[in-house]
């Protein structure tokens, strides 16, 4: 059995850290987490040094734990990349959840495996309630244009979940709500909000992500999640889709089993520890 060890800060209960450790747990894999700043004390007798990115680059890994390996999710913001192109040059694996990330790491000489985003089926999941809120949104208002989507949002339908909740409460926010909406910033891919509001059973109605990565994990437009180009069509598709129940469901159904069977923490990390495995004994 893969003795892993995994390093991440618990500065949240739902941070992406939190998640791969629950997966690590519930595979059953010998394993022991340690905060990244506590790094330099790690002993060397784990087969896997698994770093999960926090937001914390004051602190690395010491070069003679090997083999390493970093899952990165914040390549796309432009401070972070800095420190992040400069630590993960010494590890043996690299994960990306960005597929512009993969890019962005290549010109600094860095190999990247994409590695997206994911859900915890167990955390974000589907309850058996009825559809009180028209839209649901999780989260912060943001910059633009997401403020003013969610401010036209809140004044053309008022029956409405958009704002902040803790993470326990999400499953019952989705799963209440007709549609979920999220907007994804450039140069990311489909995002944790994504596959949180599928994994809840909610229709998502989300930007079109530019660089395909919906596409490139199965999800197909009006099939198993809905995408907007413009604001027109964002709240011509919410005025379709609040009204027609059987097309809209037939969509959060399958954007739900889809996410839930092949796109979860636990396929994530089966992905990476099965990388590295192979790796280490070719």
């Amino acid at each position: 059995m893969m003795k892993v060890a995994i390093i991440f800060d618990k500065k949240r209960e739902d941070t992406m850290g939190i998640y791969f450790e629950k997966a690590l747990s519930e595979a059953s894999f010998s394993y022991r987490h340690f905060w990244l700043r506590d790094a330099a004390g790690i002993k060397q007798e784990f087969d896997v040094y698994l770093r999960i990115d926090d937001g914390d680059y004051a602190n690395d890994l010491p070069c003679e734990l090997r083999p390493c390996a970093f899952w990165i999710s914040d390549t796309h913001l432009k401070k972070p990349f800095k420190s992040i192109s400069k630590q993960a040059k010494h590890y043996d694996f690299v994960f990306c959840a960005m597929k512009e990330g993969l890019a962005a790491l290549s010109k600094a000489g860095i190999k990247a495996l994409w590695s997206p985003a994911a859900c915890d089926s167990d955390i974000h999941k589907r309850l058996n309630t009825g559809k009180k809120f028209d839209i649901g949104y999780v989260g912060n208002d943001g910059g633009s244009p997401r403020k003013f989507y969610l401010q036209e949002i809140r004044e053309r339908y008022p029956s409405s979940f958009l704002g902040n909740a803790p993470y326990t409460k999400m499953s019952e926010i989705y799963s209440a709500s007709k549609i979920g909406f999220n907007y994804i910033r450039p140069g990311e891919s489909i995002t944790m909000r994504c596959m949180e509001i599928m994994s809840c059973g909610a229709m998502l109605l989300v930007n079109r992500i530019k660089d395909g990565s919906a596409q490139d994990l199965g999800y197909r437009d009006k099939e198993s999640l809905v995408f907007y180009d413009t604001p027109d069509e964002l709240f011509k598709l919410i005025d379709y889709y609040v009204k027609n129940d059987v097309e809209r469901e037939k969509i959060a159904d399958a954007g739900f089993k889809l996410t839930v069977s092949e796109h979860t923490y636990k396929n994530r990390l089966n992905e990476i520890l099965s990388t590295v495995s192979r790796n280490i004994c070719a």
